[in-house]
């Protein structure tokens, strides 16, 4: 990929300019092709779409103290494959429980919850004794090296003051104006508060992830949200728009992902992949006069459930590493 196209993606500071950087990655892409003539058939999926309860994220009482759990949750939510130990070849095995990564993920959170070690607003700092305590959890965890390095951002004093003031600052206006906004603004201060956790992704999926379940959360106890942002791009609704013909892939990439192996996430291939749908989620959610956020929510929600896509998608791409 382009050097030039990578640093757009890191120094966006708006849904749009990112939407457009992705869209020069997309066009000059030798493996995925675009068919915004396949969207219409998306469209009433989208107009239909309703915001989801997201409650079961939420562990701490009072709307910055929830917003913390969802980004905490959001920062862990990734790393599903990986190799099996001391070997180099052979498929990714999956860290899953009843076939879900996030099912296998928020019941390993919730054994540490129930021990205390869950940070929150308020807690005291990580300790030695309280690490070794994380680390018992983390034994068998795939990527447990950068698991921990979420659990010491989150404990981070100074990271936890700075989110705090971020969320009151957005919260406090809608109090007083009955509404709050998120942007990519926000995006991007969540990953400056948070940079092991949210930042390296060029794509700051989980940022992303956040911001929308933020949004789910708020406007589900009432507040009248306004979010811009584009969609948490990972291998999921790839996938759902690749099975509906709105993204194309080359022989090679499609091999690839049937393979079953690990892909690097920095590989062209998927960085294209995920670039192509932002493109296109945004375009539906022009089409469909929804945000992009609930575009997501919709093909997610829908298709997830959905026996012929099930039986019919390509495989998730299986990257090596936490970004998704």
């Amino acid at each position: 990929m382009f050097t030039e196209n990578i640093e757009s993606l890191r120094y966006a500071r708006t849904a749009t300019s990112l939407y457009e950087a992705c869209t020069d990655i997309m066009i000059q892409s030798p493996y995925v092709k675009y068919h915004p003539e396949c969207l219409d058939t998306l469209v009433d999926f989208a107009q239909k779409a309703s915001v989801p309860d997201v409650t079961y994220e939420v562990r701490h009482p009072g709307p910055a103290e929830a917003c913390f759990d969802i980004a905490f949750n959001s920062a862990m939510n990734g790393g599903y494959f990986y190799k099996a130990a001391d070997t180099d070849d052979g498929e990714a095995l999956q860290w899953q429980v009843n076939g879900s990564g996030s099912q296998a993920m928020y019941s390993w959170l919730d054994s540490l919850n129930q021990e205390g070690l869950i940070p929150s607003f308020g807690c005291q700092g990580l300790t030695d004794e309280l690490r070794l305590r994380i680390d018992e959890h983390l034994s068998g965890v795939p990527y447990a090296v950068e698991r921990r390095k979420i659990f010491e951002e989150f404990f981070d004093q100074d990271a936890q003051y700075r989110f705090r003031q971020l969320m009151q600052n957005i919260l406090g206006e809608a109090n007083s104006l009955k509404d709050c906004c998120f942007s990519w603004d926000t995006v991007c201060a969540i990953a400056d508060i948070f940079p092991q956790s949210f930042k390296i992704d060029p794509f700051k999926k989980k940022a992303c992830l956040s911001v929308l379940l933020i949004t789910c959360y708020l406007t589900r106890l009432g507040y009248q949200v306004q979010t811009d942002i584009v969609i948490p791009s990972d291998y999921q609704i790839p996938r759902i728009l690749a099975f509906r013909g709105v993204l194309q892939l080359s022989d090679g990439f499609e091999r690839a992902l049937k393979s079953g192996r690990l892909l690097e996430p920095k590989c062209d291939a998927v960085m294209h992949f995920r670039a192509a749908a932002i493109v296109a989620c945004r375009d539906l959610a022009k089409l469909s006069n929804v945000p992009d956020w609930l575009v997501d929510q919709a093909l997610f929600n829908t298709f997830r459930v959905n026996d012929d896509f099930r039986k019919g998608a390509l495989p998730p791409m299986k990257i090596n590493g936490i970004w998704f």
